[in-house]
């Protein structure tokens, strides 16, 4: 994945109106991404899931979100305009924006056994690699 961008209307609510925010609330980094970006500003966040931001912009149930650009690129058009996180929550992420985990239970051995077995790190770094510089489109 590139980077994570804030994509909007160009038109601001109705004064008085909150900013509706779509929020990935399965997505960890989406979540935390979109509190800190949005943080003091008149906003109401409404749950969405991971491949619905392009039809919900369009739609205007949303007025913004934030998402990843590589997945947004194609759904872009002249009504949607996006911008990079302001910098404040580039410092606070830095390059974990871009970084990923596996989490599991620390009780037994069989799942970590299976996933050392199973991935391959370096094919895992080389495919990233390729995202990051354009060369391939991540698939998910």
């Amino acid at each position: 994945m590139a980077r994570h961008e804030v994509f909007y209307w160009p038109d601001q609510p109705t004064p008085g109106s909150p900013l509706r925010i779509a929020t990935d609330r399965d997505s960890f980094d989406i979540a935390g991404l979109s509190e800190s970006e949005f943080n003091g500003l008149q906003a109401e966040f409404s749950p969405v899931t991971f491949m619905q931001p392009p039809r919900l912009l369009n739609s205007d149930y949303v007025d913004a979100g934030i998402w990843s650009i590589d997945d947004m690129l194609p759904h872009l058009d002249d009504r949607i305009v996006h911008r990079p996180l302001i910098r404040d929550v580039i410092q606070l992420v830095g390059d974990r924006e871009t970084s990923a985990s596996l989490v599991t239970s620390s009780e037994g051995d069989s799942v970590r056994s299976v996933v050392e077995a199973v991935l391959k790190i370096d094919a895992i770094l080389e495919i990233q690699q390729k995202v990051m510089a354009g060369e391939i489109v991540p698939e998910y």
